[in-house]
């Protein structure tokens, strides 16, 4: 039969054909037959390794009507598609998925296993703030090199570090050229941007007083500027807000605030001179000080002695020159020239 070959007779005789010559009475001989044995081939891949076992047996060879049980053990990543049996013209030799087992042909045999790479997410972490990253793929293969062809900060802020999370919760950090291969699973990828912190700088030019607040900030932070004038000559002339490059900010002299730009800035303060003058100014010639009472329609001012060291009669000017200006002295100081 086939899958079977002659192995005797049971005189011993291994002879096939045989011919008995000389018969001079009945003869009786009985053929023995031995099953062949049919080699079986594993097909194994990097991601598929085949064992053949009869019984619990592991075996290489078989005898036709075996029923042979495959094992397979897929690497991490695939997922088995399907088993197949060829004898030796290529044909399909049915196989039972259900039992993973085949019926062995009068032939050798070659076994392989079809298997689909699982696509696993690559994630960019959604917590991320103050910037962007992308990558070339949202999903990736076990072994596949992912890139992240973006790592980009937000105005204000300043990129620190990138971090690869793996399924089994392995970390990787800043991966050279921002490159890494994919393993069994969905991976994270997330990242710091670091807020900038720039300085406010106050220049003041003019009699004034100014200050700032605050005096450092973030990217959008409102700057508050307060100013004053030490002089009543002097008014606000401007306040001017310049980066670091010497570009103009843009200021709301109605608020006395500004929105803070991704620079250090400068806030310059100009108080200017607008009057000679002012009422309640005092000033000192020789053995008198003077202080203004007015400045129109006339400039009069009224009269003190400038020191204790006076005595006896003191004789008053009607009028005394300062600063450009001539002033009537109308009056005399209270207590001017009490001792």
């Amino acid at each position: 039969n086939e899958g079977y070959v002659f192995s005797k007779w049971s005189d011993g005789n291994t002879s096939n054909p045989r011919t008995i010559a000389n018969v001079t009475s009945n003869v009786s001989l009985k053929a023995s037959f031995t099953a062949s044995d049919y080699t079986i081939t594993a097909v194994n891949t990097a991601y598929a390794t085949i064992t053949v076992k009869n019984g619990t047996k592991t075996v290489s060879t078989a005898h036709v009507n075996d029923v042979l049980t495959v094992e397979t053990k897929i690497s991490d990543g695939y997922v088995l598609k399907a088993v197949n049996v060829k004898d030796a013209g290529n044909a399909s030799v049915d196989f039972n998925k259900t039992t993973n087992q085949f019926t062995m042909p009068a032939s050798n045999v070659t076994i392989s296993a079809e298997c689909d790479a699982i696509d696993y997410d690559v994630i960019i972490d959604s917590k991320i703030k103050g910037g962007v990253v992308e990558t070339d793929k949202s999903t990736a293969n076990v072994g596949q090199t992912v890139t992240i062809t973006k790592v980009e900060a937000s105005v204000g802020y300043t990129f620190k570090s990138l971090t690869v999370t793996y399924h089994d919760g392995t970390k990787l950090t800043n991966p050279a050229d921002n490159k890494f291969v994919m393993k069994a699973g969905k991976v994270t990828i997330s990242a710091v941007f670091e807020q900038n912190n720039y300085k406010v700088n106050l220049v003041k030019e003019g009699q004034c007083t100014a200050s700032v607040t605050p005096t450092t900030a973030t990217y959008g932070a409102i700057i508050k500027v307060t100013h004053s004038g030490d002089d009543p000559r002097y008014s606000l002339a401007s306040v001017s807000v310049t980066d670091k490059d010497g570009k103009d900010v843009t200021y709301d002299y109605a608020t006395n605030q500004f929105s803070m730009p991704a620079s250090d800035v400068t806030v310059k303060v100009t108080y200017a001179q607008v009057a000679e003058f002012y009422v309640g100014q005092t000033f000192t010639i020789g053995n008198f000080t003077y202080t203004i009472t007015a400045l129109t329609p006339s400039k009069t001012v009224s009269v003190a002695a400038a020191n204790t060291s006076l005595s006896g009669e003191v004789e008053l000017p009607i009028s005394v020159e300062y600063g450009g200006g001539k002033f009537d002295v109308t009056s005399v100081t209270d207590n001017g020239f009490k001792a």
